[in-house]
């Protein structure tokens, strides 16, 4: 079972990645649009992010990232990953106390692209490994 969600957390890893820098390029750019701010991309988005966060504390939990040599992976994949998720969290919350449209799509889009940067450093590490 440990084996298969580990698959399951390093596939859905990239997909969330790609999904998150596809939020992040939409918001920057419908900042220039003038449309109305919908804040459903950037929920979904913190919302995969978190459920791979959640699997990913299963697996820590479970003992599986204890056999690893690599400190990195043991200690700060795990603090990355939190960063990331909070980042995305913060997205939300930004774009939702904006007033103006544009701003909102924009500060949205800019933290969802740090949140990406974080996600990419985090599958970085666990890779390294």
């Amino acid at each position: 079972m440990t084996a298969v969600l580990r698959d399951v957390h390093q596939i859905f890893g990239y997909i969330v990645f790609l999904v998150m820098v596809g939020v992040a390029i939409f918001g920057v750019m419908q900042s220039r649009s003038g449309e109305s701010f919908r804040v459903q991309p950037f929920r979904v988005s913190s919302g995969l992010l978190t459920l791979q966060f959640v699997v990913g504390i299963a697996l820590y939990g479970s003992g599986t990232y204890w056999n690893v040599d690599a400190p990195l992976v043991v200690y700060v994949h795990p603090l990355i990953q939190f960063l990331a998720v909070g980042m995305a969290h913060a997205a939300v919350a930004r774009g939702q106390r904006e007033t103006m449209a544009a701003d909102a799509w924009m500060w949205s889009g800019r933290f969802t692209g740090i949140s990406a940067l974080l996600v990419t450093i985090g599958i970085g590490i666990a890779s390294a490994a």
